[in-house]
Formats: C-alpha cells, sequence, structure tokens
C-alpha cells in the first residue's frame, strides 16, 4: 500500500540517470542504428500497470537515452539451445538490462515487467512470423516458477508478470499453474556456471496437464544464462508432451551456446 502511494504521488527518476522521468520527451521519428523498426512504437507509447482497484499508473523505468543503452540482439545471432530449441529474446545482457531485472526482482519494480513484456512480446511475434515453428493451433505461455516460499517473499513471480505482460500484447493464454518448483534451491546469479546444473536437477515438476497436443509451448524466464534452470523445466516437461517448445527471455548472455533468435528480420 505505501508503495502504491508513493507511486502515485511522487515522480519516477530513471533507473539508469536517475532524470526525473516526467520531463517531457518529443516523438521518435527515426529509428536507431541497430534497433528494429518496432523502436518507434515503443518510445512514441505511453505504457501504464495496473495496482490496487485497477488504478493505472505511469510504467516508464528508464529514459530513452537510458533505453538505447540496452543492446538488441542481432538477427546473426541465431543459434539454437540445448534439444534444438529456438531462444528468443530481444536483448543481449548488459548492466543496463541488469539494473532492470534486479529492480524487478529484488526491488518491488513491478512496472519493469510492463516494457520488458511489450520487447519480448514483439521478438516472439516476429519470431513466430518467421516461419521457423511449424504452424499449429497456436501457443500457451509457461512462466518458470519460483518455489512458494520465495513467490511468498517477494510477493510475485517475475516470469509471470512478464508472462501476463506478452500474453496481453499478442493474445496468447499464460498457463501459470502447470510447472511447480520443488525445491528451494540456491539463487542461480550468485553460483558458478559449472554449479548451476546440479543446483537446479529436479528441481521442477509438472502438476497440470500438459497443454493441449498441437499448442507450442512458449517457457518464459527474465534471462537465459547458462541455460540451467531451461533444461530442468524441460526434463519435467519433455516427459509428458511432444509439442514444440520455445525458450522466450527479456535477455540473453553474449557468447551463450545456443541458438537465440533476436525477433529481427
Amino acid at each position: 500500500m505505501l508503495s502504491f502511494i508513493f507511486d502515485l504521488l511522487f515522480p519516477g527518476n530513471c533507473l539508469g540517470c536517475e532524470r526525473t522521468l516526467r520531463e517531457v520527451e518529443g516523438p521518435v521519428r527515426s529509428v536507431p542504428a541497430g534497433w528494429p523498426e518496432s523502436t518507434l512504437h515503443f518510445f512514441n507509447e505511453h505504457f501504464h500497470y495496473e495496482r490496487l482497484w485497477k488504478f493505472r499508473l505511469d510504467a516508464t523505468v528508464l529514459c530513452r537515452e537510458c533505453w538505447l543503452k540496452l543492446k538488441p540482439v542481432t538477427a546473426g545471432d541465431r543459434n539454437v539451445a540445448p534439444d534444438d530449441l529456438p531462444v528468443v529474446s530481444p536483448f543481449e545482457t548488459n548492466d543496463m538490462l541488469l539494473d532492470l531485472i534486479r529492480f524487478l526482482k529484488f526491488r518491488g519494480g513491478r512496472p519493469v515487467s510492463v516494457p520488458l513484456g511489450w520487447w519480448m512480446a514483439d521478438a516472439l511475434k516476429r519470431f513466430l512470423e518467421s516461419g521457423q515453428v511449424a504452424p499449429g493451433s497456436g501457443q500457451v505461455l509457461l512462466p518458470v516458477p519460483l518455489h512458494r516460499r520465495r513467490q511468498l517473499e517477494r510477493g510475485y513471480n517475475q516470469a509471470g508478470l512478464l508472462s501476463i505482460e506478452v500474453g496481453r500484447s499478442l493474445g496468447i493464454p499464460v498457463l501459470g499453474d502447470c510447472l511447480e518448483r520443488v525445491r528451494n534451491t540456491a539463487a542461480q546469479s550468485k553460483l558458478a556456471d559449472e554449479d548451476r546444473d546440479e543446483n537446479v536437477d529436479e528441481a521442477f515438476r509438472l502438476v497440470s496437464d500438459p497443454p493441449p497436443a498441437g499448442k507450442t509451448i512458449v517457457l518464459v524466464d527474465d534471462l537465459y544464462t547458462t541455460g540451467a534452470t531451461m533444461r530442468a523445466c524441460l526434463k519435467a516437461l519433455l516427459y509428458s508432451t511432444d509439442s514444440p517448445i520455445i525458450i522466450l527471455t527479456a535477455g540473453r548472455s553474449h557468447g551463450t551456446e545456443g541458438n537465440v533468435f533476436s525477433g529481427k528480420k
């Protein structure tokens, strides 16, 4: 409640440069180098998120200059993740994206999910339009779950918030109760790369029927780093479904082994 009142009464500052975000910025009329055409729409659209009683609050979290410090995944970076599964990410992981993700995960920064979800939806739409997945009867979004204890502490699952925004943009249903995290594992970000697979091994299980045959499963998380968390989720899913699977994240590490689709044609 206090956070809601504070957001309502006081202007926000850019997470990157701390400039007041209510300073007026004119419309963008040309696409910055290396960014997709959809950038024009992004910068000329005003984003909101809903809090208590459907109040719509400003979801702007970075000024335009700081947004442009993010690094879009380029069209040439198309590899594949384990099991030849495509990884769709609008951005490579850099310091600015990590600041956004940390704010979302650890500082109650729900508004971040709105613009990041928009970019994820944009990348997924472009990927689906590229024809790299065989036509089927549609898609479903499966957010990577948090352990119930951690979700209670945080108040939400950031992958769930991102899934909701992607689903809202593209009209794709979210199956938030399909997978369960059965072990409260250590934070992957605090572990060495070689320890991450062991940390999440057998940490997930399928707790409901898998999506209907023919539906493409879009497994959603905030970042793709080593792929350990996704591999553990896939282990729970692949025993139960033959459906195509796509991995969707806001960012992925540069040099990730694995094919990553940028969403840019």
